[in-house]
């Protein structure tokens, strides 16, 4: 299984604007992908972009191309076009239609972290580490990446978008990260540590699209219903995974 991740970050600088957070989420979504739980990924398989103008996006989407299953990550300022309805991420060197992160392997996921307000004329859950690090040896990362890597095949080609708002709202960063990424992310670390799998015989797979609806839960929550995420699935029975336990 030919692998590929992008995760890009567009943290804006140093002023007013800029996002600590977006820093975390680059650490945050590498470390997740790289363990056992997040499927093993091997480093060779990550490419991150901190604060990246357009042209090294675009050869680093052209090199997704060639993979099985690949993975894009915005962390970032963004907003919706008023007139075409899309949402648009902000690069260090001007914007970008997010349609063009859509853009990838057959088999591909986009996960935007980023405002979602309309402009017209283009204008947390509390996790306990020491327990995920207790329990991380229990992971097999060779065991998961097999099965990682089974679901991907057992799935048909597709794309699934994940936002981290609704249109019109925004996306909110906190010094944990992107608060839907950091979201994200511990609902596969609580998942693991609320599981009864027994690993000497058995697997189990969070989906992307159930780990969105977990973290779906946790967001609204923490916002107090001003940011409701958001998702693009295909209308099938297997979702490419998010997690696994093996």
């Amino acid at each position: 299984m030919n692998r590929k991740a992008l995760i890009i970050g567009s943290p804006d600088g140093d002023g007013e604007k800029h996002l600590p957070g977006v820093e975390k989420d680059l650490v945050e979504y590498k470390s997740f992908l790289k363990s056992p739980l997040g499927g093993a990924w091997r480093e060779n398989e990550i490419v991150i972009l901190n604060d990246p103008g357009k042209a090294e996006v675009s050869s680093a989407l052209t090199a997704l191309k060639k993979a099985d299953y690949s993975l894009v990550v915005f962390s970032g300022h963004g907003y919706v076009d008023g007139e075409t309805k899309s949402t648009i991420v902000e690069l260090k060197n001007g914007s970008l239609n997010s349609n063009t992160l859509r853009i990838g392997a057959p088999k591909h996921v986009l996960i935007l972290d980023s405002c979602r307000v309309v402009i017209e004329l283009a204008k947390l859950l509390a996790f306990d580490e020491a327990l995920v690090k207790k329990m991380a040896p229990s992971l097999d990362p060779e065991q998961c990446r097999l099965y990682y890597d089974k679901r991907i095949e057992e799935c048909a080609s597709a794309l699934v978008v994940l936002f981290a708002c609704s249109e019109g709202e925004t996306a909110a960063d906190t010094s944990r990260g992107g608060r839907y990424s950091y979201s994200l992310i511990s609902t596969a670390k609580n998942w693991l540590t609320s599981s009864s799998t027994n690993t000497a015989s058995e697997y189990a797979i969070l989906s992307i699209v159930g780990a969105h609806n977990k973290a779906y839960e946790s967001v609204q929550q923490l916002s107090g219903n001003r940011q409701t995420p958001d998702i693009e699935k295909p209308r099938c029975d297997k979702y490419f995974p998010f997690a696994v336990i093996a």
